[in-house]
């Protein structure tokens, strides 16, 4: 049995090692310890885990609905899952079907009349208003057929598609700066953090602190370590201890999608959505230089650092924010 690293893990499957440890918090996987080796490693039974998790991921289960069918480890239970997501499944396609049914309908209004300036009468239309009203009920059959992976792959690249970003604008700040390089940097930079609000009663005097994560530098080197740096929102001249760093930012505007902790995954699908945008460009040349301005806001900050009862604890949601500039 060939132990393989969090690193080469992270590599194979494109996942990153903060996910990893997600999974393995919420018990979908375990690590084993390698004798001289410190960090997390993983044998074939994880590695044949991951796949399964990464193909029922596809099939858009939520990673509770996955715990169970892993945990369970019985086909009735597995097939009274996946029906359960058959039918959410179902309601979207007959709810998008109605919508289509809709807009078909108004097209065919718009055809029949094709006179200038008439768009106002398709809307005054009764039938369509009431068809538009109450979205008509029209079920249509479906038919299931055979799905290859490379269907699947598509048809998820469509769905993931995300159509609801916030544009935010992030005013200039004074920061708190704490960098950890490691195998493993997030929890060593975030046990710095927690210190040093612990210690210097930073809540006291900025109840509002903002905590700001990116990786730092991104690219692991050739022993598979990388860093990863956290910035708090501080007072203008708030005492900030070595080893951590004062910084200012200057803030800008932003494409914010949230997340729940451990769907690091839509980094893609918030990249994807900006690469189509028709008002906006990505702005590259701001802070974080490294990462191009991406960053990571770790949201209820207060709720957190106030109420944790383990310094193991994650920030539950993080709203990922891409770097922006309309088109000129």
């Amino acid at each position: 049995m060939e132990l393989q690293t969090i690193s080469q893990v992270s590599k194979i499957f494109k996942i990153s090692t903060r996910t990893l440890r997600y999974y393995e918090e919420i018990g979908l996987i375990e690590s084993l310890k390698k004798e001289g080796y410190a960090y997390r490693t993983y044998d074939d039974k994880v590695i044949k885990t991951l796949k399964q998790i990464i193909i029922l991921r596809k099939l858009r289960l939520s990673l509770k609905e996955i715990e169970q069918i892993l945990k369970n480890n019985e086909i009735l239970y597995a097939i009274k899952v996946l029906n359960d997501k058959l039918e959410e499944v179902n309601y979207d396609i007959k709810a998008l079907d109605d919508v289509k049914n809709a807009i078909l309908m108004f097209i065919d209004k718009l055809n029949d009349i094709n006179e200038k300036n008439m768009l106002e009468k398709v809307l005054d239309d009764e039938i369509l208003l009431h068809t538009i009203s109450a979205i008509a009920d029209i079920n249509k059959s479906f038919n299931a057929r055979k799905i290859e992976m490379e269907d699947l792959k598509m048809a998820n690249n469509v769905l993931d598609m995300l159509k609801n970003i916030r544009i935010v604008y992030l005013p200039p700040m004074n920061i708190a700066s704490i960098r950890a390089y490691a195998k493993e940097p997030e929890d060593m930079a975030m046990r710095m953090l927690i210190e040093f609000v612990e210690e210097s009663e930073l809540l006291k005097y900025k109840a509002d602190a903002k905590v700001y994560g990116f990786n730092n530098p991104g690219e692991p080197d050739s022993e598979g370590k990388y860093g990863y740096e956290y910035w708090i929102t501080i007072p203008k001249d708030f005492e900030v201890p070595v080893p951590l760093e004062k910084k200012s930012f200057d803030g800008g505007m932003y494409g914010a999608h949230c997340i729940k902790f451990g769907n690091f995954n839509e980094w893609q699908q918030l990249e994807r959505w900006a690469n189509n945008n028709d008002e906006y460009v990505f702005d590259y040349n701001r802070e974080p230089r490294g990462m191009c301005g991406y960053l990571e806001e770790h949201m209820n900050a207060y709720e957190y650092f106030t109420t944790m009862d383990s310094k193991e604890k994650n920030f539950e949601q993080i709203d990922l924010l891409i770097p922006l500039k309309r088109k000129d």
